[in-house]
């Protein structure tokens, strides 16, 4: 009644499924759609794809689904179309491929090629060491990198990009939003279309300047950067602070409260208020010599 007969043991001994009294399943309770694999503790359905010159399933391997393959040892690929390559790795969904040693791809079309990555969602690929691919269109290139959302990219060592579009290329580099792009090493961007250029520099907003000092693994001029361009050809920035710690600003400050301390800064209507001196009433030398 059952596809499956017997079962092959690891020394290469084969039983078969006749009885209870063996010790073994019965053939009448085993599913029809499967049969044993040709290497030793490998079983697949009838629909998986079929043994031959070009593909054989690995030592242990399960292949269930319809054209599904599992070539690596204790491998398991199951859906349409998936491959797991790599031993014990898991391919799932459609059309996945896992081929790094203990990784797992599920959805469509996704890949898991570092060993222990996650590819899943649509397209996504995790190319590096334990790195992690989710949404659509993503890639987790480096090691130990995780991109998620749409069309991101994690190619820095440790790297982190979310979002839309988004790059984070340094090592342990971190960008999100739309577009945003963390080029060096311990960059942060965030907002859109933002670009980090110097080593830990910080840059948020939209359409900021980029530091002209730029540099992939050192210092720039500026620690943060505040963008408020209004597109892509018209860059510009509303505040930038350098590492010594001066400080631009494109638009006035206002301070909320009067100063109390030597150091701290006093505006123009404190100043009204006290009844000092100001700008507006200071005399003013027209030049004459009486």
């Amino acid at each position: 009644m059952a596809d499956i007969s017997q079962i092959k043991l690891p020394n290469g001994d084969t039983y078969n499924l006749v009885d209870e009294t063996s010790g073994f399943v019965t053939s009448d309770l085993v599913a029809t759609n499967w049969v044993n694999g040709s290497a030793t503790g490998s079983v697949r359905t009838t629909s998986s794809a079929t043994e031959g010159s070009s593909y054989t399933i690995g030592s242990y391997a399960t292949a269930e689904g319809s054209g599904t393959k599992a070539i690596g040892e204790a491998s398991h690929a199951e859906g349409g179309g998936t491959t797991a390559n790599g031993s014990h790795s898991h391919a799932e969904g459609a059309g996945t491929t896992a081929s790094g040693v203990q990784s797992h791809a599920e959805g469509v079309t996704t890949q898991a090629i570092g060993a222990q990555s996650h590819a899943e969602g649509a397209s996504t690929v995790a190319n590096g060491s334990q790195s992690h691919a989710e949404g659509a269109s993503t890639t987790a290139g480096a090691n130990f990198s995780h991109a998620e959302g749409n069309s991101t990219t994690a190619s820095g060592l440790y790297s982190h990009a979310e979002g839309y579009q988004t790059i984070a290329r340094g090592e342990a580099a971190h960008a999100e939003g739309a577009a945003a792009k963390a080029y060096s090493s311990y960059s942060h961007a965030e907002g859109m279309n933002t670009e980090a250029y110097g080593r830990s520099q910080h840059v948020f907003g939209e359409n900021n300047i980029v530091d002209s000092a730029q540099s992939s693994t050192n210092r720039a001029t500026y620690v943060e950067i505040v963008g408020n361009g209004t597109n892509s050809s018209n860059l510009h920035n509303a505040r930038t602070l350098d590492w010594s710690g001066n400080e631009w600003l494109a638009g006035k400050l206002t301070i909320g409260a009067n100063p109390t301390a030597a150091m701290d800064v006093v505006t123009k209507q404190y100043m009204e208020n006290q009844g000092y001196l100001t700008l507006s009433t200071l005399p003013i030398y027209d030049g004459t010599v009486e």
